[in-house]
């Protein structure tokens, strides 16, 4: 799965993260913003990579890593809490507002032939009546979400939105696209699964580093402190110049 962030009147600002999934076990690809110093012409921003997070969603367990490889070594261990955040949607998620979805007809994804629909919050006035299908944008404040609903492919434990999948039987959401169009940067966000399946390689990332997660001897931590022992401070992979 593939996440972008851009500014749609901006080229400069590109962020792409990357999420691989395998059965209950996630990788995570963590990204840091650099920008150049204070004094400095300020011409973008880079997005480097400074590990990567395995994740077991059955224990909770998490280790870093500094390559994606199956014989890197664990630098961090720990396992995460009922009230510390996964980094995605591995599970049914249900949102605290209602949510009303507006079919917009069908499309291409390549040579896949989609559901396009709209995603709107509820939202009620001070006298309880629905008025989102009537002012829309000035309630969202200039906020769109499109779907795209793929149908006829395998259930898996990722949900892009299982809100909307449970109004298609037999579907999935392949993609989402995001863009605050009030907001100065004209961010953008792009959610979409890329490929469904692994490369020989990276299923032996996973067999490996599952395998790590249950034999590790390196001690355990807590979520928090892997901020500052597994950081882009610590990380090989982090450029010390803009």
């Amino acid at each position: 799965m593939n996440e972008i962030s851009k500014g749609i009147f901006d080229t400069i600002y590109l962020k792409s993260s990357k999420i691989w999934f395998l059965d209950s076990m996630v990788i995570y690809e963590l990204k840091v913003v650099e920008q150049p110093p204070d004094g400095q012409e300020q011409v973008g921003y880079t997005y480097p990579v400074f590990k990567y997070t395995f994740h077991d969603l059955r224990t909770m367990r998490c280790q870093d890593y500094f390559s994606f490889t199956d014989t890197a070594s664990v630098q961090c261990n720990y396992q995460l809490t009922n009230t510390e955040t996964v980094l995605y949607r591995f599970w049914k998620y249900e949102p605290p507002f209602e949510e009303m979805y507006f079919d917009l007809g069908d499309t291409m994804i390549g040579n896949r032939k989609v559901k396009m629909i709209e995603k709107r919050k509820a939202i009620f006035s001070i006298d309880n009546y629905n008025i989102a299908g009537k002012d829309y944008t000035e309630h969202n404040n200039g906020y769109r979400e499109i779907l795209y609903i793929e149908c006829g492919v395998p259930d898996n434990i990722f949900h892009i939105n299982y809100k909307a999948e449970q109004r298609y039987p037999n579907c999935k959401v392949a993609r989402r696209d995001g863009c605050d169009l009030q907001n100065n940067s004209r961010r953008c966000t792009e959610n979409m699964i890329i490929t469904s399946k692994l490369t020989e390689n990276e299923r032996a990332v996973f067999k490996q580093w599952s395998e790590n997660a249950r034999t590790t001897k390196v001690p355990a931590i807590k979520y928090t402190e892997s901020f500052q022992r597994c950081g882009s401070a610590q990380s090989p992979l982090y450029p010390k110049d803009f």
